[in-house]
C-alpha cells in the first residue's frame, strides 16, 4: 500500500475570488468593445453619417458604466433624431 503525504489539493493565492474578479474585470472590458464592433458595423449597413462616432461614443460611455451608458445613448439618439 502506498501512502501519499502530501495534500490532495493545493491552493492557489486569491483562489476563486481572483478568478470571479478576473472574470468581471474582463466583462467590463469585453462587452463594450462588442458592442461597438456591432454599432460600427450596423451603422455601416446602414449608412449613417459618421459609424466612427457612434462606435467610439458606444465605446468611452460603455467604458464608464452601464446605467450611464444607456442614459448617454439614449440622449445621443434623441439630439440626432432631433436633428433630422
Amino acid at each position: 500500500m502506498v501512502s501519499v503525504s502530501g495534500p490532495l489539493q493545493f491552493g492557489i493565492p486569491g483562489g476563486p475570488e481572483l478568478t470571479i474578479i478576473l472574470f468581471f474585470s474582463l466583462l467590463l472590458f469585453v462587452v463594450p468593445i462588442v458592442a461597438a464592433v456591432q454599432i460600427y458595423r450596423d451603422a455601416s449597413a446602414n449608412d449613417v453619417d459618421n459609424p466612427t462616432a457612434w462606435s467610439l461614443g458606444m465605446l468611452l460611455v460603455g467604458l464608464v458604466g452601464n446605467i450611464v451608458g444607456i442614459v448617454a445613448v439614449w440622449i445621443l439618439y434623441t439630439v440626432v433624431e432631433i436633428r433630422e
